[in-house]
């Protein structure tokens, strides 16, 4: 399923599940791994309209973006307010933060796994 028909996929009712979030990772690919303009900007623009309908919140939307890429979504007149208006900058984890991470990953795995091992 493509990013644009997920985002169609979403309720249209107005009513959205409690807690319903919608995170892209990797926000910068939008621009470097979409050649079609068009897919792009209707992309964009289905993201941007998710999150309300007729001024009813709808769903969250996340994304993970590099910094270098921060300005071309200013090109974007429907993405460049909510961009600035919900940014929290994320340093890179140090050593420590990365290996807690993975090994978190790995426990939770395991604990999810191990049960159905009986």
């Amino acid at each position: 399923m493509t990013p644009t028909r997920m985002v169609a996929a979403a309720p249209h009712d107005g009513i959205a599940p409690d807690g319903l979030i919608l995170c892209v990772d990797q926000f910068e690919e939008v621009f470097t791994a979409c050649p079609d303009e068009a897919e792009r900007r209707a992309f964009i623009q289905g993201l941007c309209a998710a999150p309300v309908s007729d001024g009813t919140p709808r769903i969250q939307v996340i994304l993970g973006l590099r910094a270098d890429f921060y300005g071309r979504c200013l090109d974007y007149p429907e993405l460049a307010p909510m961009v600035a208006a919900g940014q929290t900058p994320v340093r890179p984890m140090t050593r420590e933060e990365l290996r807690y991470t993975a090994c978190a990953a790995v426990y939770l795995t395991v604990t999810a796994i191990a049960p159905a091992l009986g």
